[in-house]
């Protein structure tokens, strides 16, 4: 490959990752090796490094009779070209989201025991709670233990409504999980980052990423990812 296409190439992929955020936008450290070490760059962590090494001979390597001393192979040209049409249509969460009328809900007003068969025969964990299109909580397996050990091991009553569970239901009062909220047009790679590193900050497990316009817990639920819709794949 040429060496000038090769070096167009990597500023290309270079301002594109810069243009990201302030995650990749780092004076002290390369968005290329943020990249690598990204979820979404791993795989191409080795290929990356060649590709380093390449580009820092082409630029601070004096030229020898007006040309470079290193002309980067088609091989590794191609790779770079891969690479850099992946950040450029990058995977989005929504491709992986269960959308929202999809999603099995249930409201305060209604019956919990009809709720928990449901969630048995189609093996739910979780089930959110709304108020038409506005998420209000979580009714979940860890919700019903909750309120078992908080009033003492108590029957479940048949009649029994959602909202008897009071506060057991916000998403900040589950004891062993805890609930994320994205925006819409988050890439599958941040979602997949949060499943993957978030356990080590809160000790807590990530259970649902909940997909809204900007991330807004207060605006519409739009869809819902599980561990396994991404990490499954």
């Amino acid at each position: 490959m040429d060496p000038e296409v090769f070096l167009d190439l990597y500023n290309n992929l270079e301002t594109k990752l810069k243009g990201r955020g302030s995650y990749y936008n780092d004076r002290y450290e390369s968005p290329i090796i943020r990249f690598s070490n990204s979820s979404e760059g791993k795989e191409y962590r080795e290929e990356l490094s060649t590709i380093r090494d390449i580009r820092n001979l082409l630029v601070h390597s004096p030229l020898v009779n007006g040309k470079y001393p290193v002309e980067p192979s088609d091989e590794i040209g191609a790779v770079l070209e891969e690479i850099l049409e992946k950040v450029e249509q990058p995977k989005k969460a929504m491709n992986y989201a269960t959308w929202a009328d999809k999603i099995q809900k249930t409201r305060l007003d209604e019956e919990a025991y009809p709720v928990m068969r449901m969630m048995e025969l189609r093996g739910f964990s979780h089930v959110p709670v709304v108020d038409g299109e506005k998420m209000l909580g979580v009714f979940s397996k860890s919700t019903v233990f909750s309120f078992h050990i908080r009033n003492n091991m108590p029957a479940l009553q048949r009649g029994m409504r959602i909202k008897e569970f009071g506060n057991l239901l916000d998403i900040e009062n589950h004891s062993n999980e805890y609930f994320e909220f994205a925006p819409k047009d988050a890439l599958y790679t941040d979602i997949l980052e949060l499943f993957n590193t978030n356990y080590k900050k809160r000790q807590k497990r990530l259970a649902i990423v909940f997909l809204t316009e900007t991330g807004n817990s207060q605006e519409k639920l739009l869809g819902l990812i599980t561990p396994w819709d991404v990490l499954g794949k």
